[in-house]
């Protein structure tokens, strides 16, 4: 008889309540991030309010600062 563990039961009860309280939003700032960085015309990203600072619930928008070059 085979068990199988989870990823998340093996984390610490701290990193396990964090991970189950993350905002959704750091799942689609990261997808953006990725496209974006693919974009040569894109030369910075700066991620600012809630989520900048870590004080981000589910209901925060996603501030993305993009700076492209200028042809």
């Amino acid at each position: 008889m085979s068990t199988s563990v989870s990823a998340l039961s093996e984390l610490p009860a701290i990193e396990e309540l964090a991970h189950a309280h993350r905002p959704v939003q750091l799942a689609v700032l990261g997808d953006l991030v990725h496209a974006l960085s693919a974009t040569p015309a894109v030369t910075h990203l700066l991620v600012r309010g809630s989520l900048a600072t870590g004080t981000a619930d589910r209901l925060s928008d996603v501030d993305l600062v993009v700076a492209v070059r200028d042809e």
